[in-house]
């Protein structure tokens, strides 16, 4: 028991049991926030090393966390602003302050009793502090409640202190609410002199009743409580009724003003009317009277009603209280008279139970007092069958991990030994995080509904034996009858609980027996003497006695039921009828053996359908050709033939369309779907199926994979296709002398053989600027409305670009073929292929001499393809012949410019200018433009050449041809004629000012020095100009009069150009 004082005086009194607050707690609290002294209560926190009992020496203190703390003790101990409940004590006070308290209390902790010292933190203020501690029941201090004064500040009015103290004490032990009322109204009426008093409650009806609480100094007025409680008024009539309404207090001088006449009879003069409040609702009314006049004194009218203004939420407190206790009884007698057990557990520790209800008494012959609490002698879990327990503490660790509640059945034994079976619920008890705390549940005795189920039980596992054994005999094939009579006898004995079954038949002489025995007899023997219990029942089969079937019993007396000889003949028969199903069955299926062999084993597809496109039959060979794993699987699965199967559903139609026409049809080929959605060929022999009338019930026939076959004959076509396709590109090679017109016939071909999109010829290069080797596109082939390359510069740096180019270019350079899917290839090789949109591709080196030349790429670039090793054989030919023809071609392109070609200055010579000029001649003709034909001598160069030697002479000629070249525009033509003779040819003219231009610029050009092996030399020209068709319309012609106009600008004094027709009149 734990006291509460205000002043040095009991104000109330609460127990603590279990570590939990009493029930006036909350309404003392209540009480205590108008204090003027301080309150706080903090709980005790122990760390790992704290040990209660021991001096804080050589441990770590506990600390103290704040629970509770009312305004007055916030102002007296200067608690900061922002300090809250569950805060530590120390975290809220000043420094000075907060090490001074936090010591005492650990005072407080370790020595168990209260500490008293007064403090003066702040001057001049002097403070009075009380600590004193909480024990639970276990005997542990769990709170220390702290009481602060201020000395320096004590207030004068003890009267009222003295009313509240008495009236809360009183109030915290009365029983019930009417006794609460009564103690408030005698210690007012005490305290203040007041002759009676009487409270007013309100009832179910609304009206306000006096209730049976009052107090009168003179005994005689009991009379007139007894008028007060049967009258009942409306709201807002009277005195009690307008208080309620109004909220307020209200006092009569004299009640003769008032109509309330009892009143007046018992000679009353004064009264005073209080409204009990609790939460701004009035509770009850409190009215005094006195038998003198009196003055209204504001100070004795504010002492009650600041009294039994504190008291509103107790009083309310004891309505709810009285309430409770009533539901609560109500509430007790229901469960206790429940058949059944409620009760309520506590997780820890070991689900401690905490409260069982009476019904435990008749259900487990314990009385509850006896399971219940921490100091019981018999638990809970010692009454479970111990076959059962682990199954129940399962059940609840199932429950816990899922959160949710439980069902569970098991058996206890009762105080008296007997057996019972049991039905449980639960449901978990948390907090508000959500913890278990413990469960809450019933449990009911099912004892009765267990027996009839097992009569039930047996019931239908006697009745289930007889359909199951019948049902696997009706359903075992021949093969499987003597190991369903071996499974038919274990079943009788271990129904039974017997150690041996058996069936004997005698045939032909000779006994033939099927037995079944228990694990633990399997090698022993036993007489018939030995056996402790025994039934055997005589077979009948066609009236006659054929064997006999029993069960026996070796190790243990047992009362077999009657039932037992029902079932064994029923099951004798079954065996023998099953047996002789067997001899029926063996015999037809010898007949039937050789045709099931065949099906079953057939290497060939073999099918029954109906006409609208359902499987009716089919064996395990046109399942596994379909890529089905069963032939159930593939007559469930097809359900429309046309649709499902064939990959153009008008083979089907065409199946049935000649089938329908002859009856018959054979090697029917089509292309189908397997079950994964892959694609094979079939060949199909079939015929059709009609009833005697005629009319057509299905089709029957064989299928056949041809897949491989359809495959070889395609493999063998393109290699035919592609073998002709190679020799006609050959025949391009050998006989088309112009040898790049023939590379390009010979990849025209080609494609057309392979069904490629494109085909592209990259021959190795040394780069100019850099001398790396780069791969250049020479010849390109594009299929109609497939694109040309985008960019073959993409492929110039194969050879030394990234790592997985490089490796294509290694791979290449060592004669072997690179070819794939584009997402099969490298990122960076993948991004060149899917930005040219090919979508597969085969590279072909290209060897000449054993040397990598380039390669041959055969791109795909809408239907991606796996190129046969003996494809690429072909084209590893191929692509040798392509190279040889493009080094011939090389080679005479060589010899053909060296042929046309000065070999000194790399100008064309006269026969490259024999086949230019006639040419152009036509061209001009067709077009009508004119053409020139201009002669260019190096003026003095006989004398350079002479002087200087020949040596400078070729060099001056070199430069020359350098600077000559430079201003000729790209289709104009300069040729060496000779020694230091030049002809030019520009076609392409509108006049004979843009032949006097060019001459002008190749004047201009020669002008600047020529610095050569250290000489400083200068050369002029003179030229001669001869204009299509003005001055000539054949070569010849033009030719000779450009010589002629040569001649005239020497004449001229050299360095100088003349037009033909100009020295010439027309």
């Amino acid at each position: 028991m734990s006291h509460i004082k205000i002043a040095g005086q009991d104000v109330g009194q609460y127990e603590r049991e279990s570590g939990s607050r009493c029930q006036y707690t909350s309404a003392l609290w209540n009480t205590l926030q108008y204090s003027s002294d301080g309150f706080f209560i903090v709980e005790v926190e122990l760390s790992e090393s704290a040990a209660p009992h021991k001096e804080a020496t050589s441990v770590t203190p506990p600390n103290f966390r704040l629970v509770k703390v009312n305004p007055a003790c916030r102002s007296i101990l200067s608690m900061s602003r922002d300090c809250q409940i569950g805060n530590h004590l120390n975290e809220c006070l000043p420094e000075a302050l907060a090490n001074e308290i936090v010591s005492n209390l650990c005072r407080c902790f370790y020595q168990r009793q209260e500490i008293i010292w007064k403090t003066s933190f702040s001057y001049p203020q002097q403070i009075l502090l009380r600590l004193t501690p909480e024990f639970s029941s276990d005997g542990n201090i769990r709170q220390i409640v702290g009481l602060c004064q201020n000395l320096t500040k004590q207030q004068p009015a003890k009267t009222e202190i003295y009313l509240l103290q008495s009236i809360t004490q009183a109030c915290a032990v009365a029983e019930d609410f009417e006794s609460a009322l009564s103690v408030v109204l005698r210690h007012c009426c005490e305290a203040t002199g007041w002759d009676y008093g009487e409270a007013w409650i309100q009832n179910n009806n609304g009206e306000i009743e006096c209730s049976k609480a009052w107090y009168g100094s003179p005994h005689c007025l009991s009379s007139l409580q007894k008028i007060s409680q049967e009258l009942n008024f409306p709201l807002g009539i009277h005195i009690p009724e307008r208080v309620w309404l109004t909220k307020q207090p209200e006092f009569y001088r004299h009640v003769s003003s008032e109509i309330e006449t009892s009143f007046l009879r018992f000679g009353f003069r004064c009264a005073l009317a209080i409204p009990i409040l609790a939460n701004d609702t009035v509770v009850a009314t409190l009215v005094f009277f006195m038998f003198e006049v009196g003055k209204e004194e504001r100070q004795m009218v504010e002492l009650v009603s600041t009294a039994v203004a504190q008291l509103g939420n107790l009083i309310q407190r004891k309505q709810v209280e009285a309430a409770l206790k009533e539901s609560q009884r109500k509430l007790a007698h229901l469960i206790d008279s429940l058949p059944g057990i409620a009760f309520a557990c506590a997780k820890e520790p070991e689900w401690t139970m905490i409260y069982i209800s009476e019904g435990c008494y008749n259900l487990t012959g314990y009385k509850s007092e006896e399971l219940i609490g921490y100091s019981r002698n018999v638990f809970y879990n010692f009454l479970t069958h111990s076959e059962d327990l682990p199954h129940v503490i399962a059940a609840i660790e199932k429950a816990i991990a899922l959160k949710q509640s439980y069902v569970v059945e098991y058996r206890i034994h009762t105080k008296d030994g007997k057996e019972k079976w049991l039905w449980e619920k639960g449901i978990f008890v948390t907090n508000k995080k959500g913890e278990i705390l413990g469960i809450e549940g019933f449990i009911i005795d099912i004892s009765e509904r267990k027996i009839t189920e097992e009569f039930l039980k047996y019931r239908s596992e006697f009745e289930k034996t007889i359909a199951t054994i019948s049902t696997q005999f009706i359903n075992l094939k021949s093969e499987e009858v003597e190991e369903g009579i071996k499974q038919a006898l274990q079943r009788i004995g271990s129904f039974y609980k017997v150690e041996r079954s058996y069936l004997s038949l005698s045939k032909e002489e000779q006994i033939i027996m099927y037995e079944w025995r228990a694990p633990e007899i399997e090698a022993q023997k036993y007489d018939i003497g030995e056996m402790k219990s025994k039934i055997a029942v005589p077979v009948i089969y066609q009236e006659s006695l054929v064997g006999y079937i029993g069960i026996e019993s070796v190790q243990a007396d047992k009362k077999l039921p009657e039932e037992a000889i029902a079932l064994l003949k029923i099951i004798g028969e079954i065996c023998v009828s099953t047996l002789e199903r067997k001899r029926n069955e063996e015999e037809l299926k010898q007949a039937k053996e050789k045709y099931q062999s065949i099906f079953e084993n057939a290497v060939e597809g073999i099918f029954q359908t109906t006409p609208d496109g359902h499987y009716l039959t089919a064996n395990p060979m046109l399942a596994r050709i379909y890529g089905y794993d069963s032939p159930a699987e593939l007559i469930n699965s097809i359900t429309d033939i046309q649709k499902q199967l064939y990959v153009d559903p008008q083979r089907r139609s065409q199946f049935m369309q000649i089938l329908q026409q002859q009856d018959a049809v054979w090697d029917f080929e089509s292309e189908i779907y397997r079950k994964d959605g892959s694609k094979i060929w079939i060949s199909e022999n079939a015929r059709a199926i009609r009833n005697k009338e005629g009319k057509l019930l299905g089709y029957e026939g064989t299928v056949v994979d041809i897949t491989k076959r359809k495959k070889a004959e395609s493999d063998l076509q393109k290699r035919d296709n592609l073998l002709q396709g190679v020799a006609r590109a050959m025949n391009h090679l050998l006989t088309n002398p112009n040898q790049r017109a023939a590379v390009i016939e010979a990849l025209a071909t080609l494609g057309a053989a392979t069904g490629v999109d494109r085909i592209c010829i990259y021959e190795n290069d040394y780069h100019t600027g850099n001398s790396k080797m780069t791969e250049n596109l020479q010849i390109e082939w594009v299929r109609e409305g497939i694109a040309p390359t985008k960019e073959p510069q993409r492929w110039h740096d194969l050879a030394s670009g990234k790592a997985g180019m490089k490796k294509w270019y290694d791979i290449l350079a060592s004669g072997q073929t690179v070819g794939g899917m584009t997402p099969e290839f490298p990122n960076e090789i993948r991004q060149l292929l899917e930005a040219e949109g090919i979508v597969s591709i085969l590279t072909v080196p290209i060897l000449v001499n054993n040397q990598f030349k380039g390669y041959i790429g055969f791109e795909d670039c809408r239907n991606p393809r796996k190129w046969q090793e003996s494809e690429e054989s072909i084209l590893m030919a191929m692509a040798a012949s392509i190279g040889g023809a493009l080094q011939r071609y090389q080679q005479e392109e060589l010899i053909r410019y060296q042929a046309l070609h000065d070999r000194l200055t790399g100008l064309p010579n006269r026969q490259l200018l024999d086949e230019r000029l006639p040419k152009a001649i036509a061209g001009c003709r067709r077009r009508g433009n004119q053409l020139a034909i201009a002669f260019l001598d190096l003026d003095h160069f006989k004398i350079i050449n002479d002087t200087l030697g020949h040596v400078v002479g070729d060099r001056l000629l070199q430069i020359a041809a350098q600077r000559l070249r430079s201003c000729l525009r790209e289709d104009d033509t300069i040729v060496r004629w000779g020694g230091d003779e030049f002809i030019l040819l520009l076609p392409h003219l509108n006049s004979a000012e843009d032949a006097a231009h060019i001459a002008q610029r190749i004047l201009d050009v020669l002008q600047p020095a020529f610095e050569i092996d250290g000489h400083r030399l200068y050369v002029t020209s003179s030229i001669g100009i001869a204009l299509y068709p003005r001055d000539g319309t054949d070569a010849e012609t033009l030719m000779k009069n450009a010589d002629m106009a040569l001649y005239r600008a020497k004449e001229r004094g050299r360095n100088n150009y003349q037009l033909y027709s100009s020295i010439v009149p027309i």
